[in-house]
């Protein structure tokens, strides 16, 4: 499964960090593969080693706002089947 998370605004915070973060939180089951950031926001690109349960993407979506990146994030959440779906961070996530 891969997840495209893109956001807009600053981070508050390196976004190397937010990439540790993402891979610790998956504990081994996932890797940053691409990211990057300019004038319309930020990026990242994660390889998740299996596809993720509604539940799981709840807990990530959480997780990503308890690091607080912007509201309006979106998940863009690539299954191995070829469903695809669009989940957006919000503060009430956290």
């Amino acid at each position: 499964m891969e997840l495209l998370i893109h956001g807009h605004g600053q981070l508050g915070y390196g976004r190397d960090i937010l990439e540790d973060s993402v891979e610790a939180f998956f504990e081994g089951g996932a890797e940053v593969t691409g990211s990057g950031s300019g004038e319309m926001g930020w990026n990242l690109d994660v390889e998740v080693s299996r596809d993720m349960t509604d539940d799981e993407l709840a807990r990530f979506t959480g997780f990503l706002a308890r690091m607080k990146v912007p509201s309006g994030t979106t998940i863009g959440c690539h299954f191995e089947d070829g469903e695809q779906r669009t989940l957006t961070v919000t503060e009430t996530d956290a």
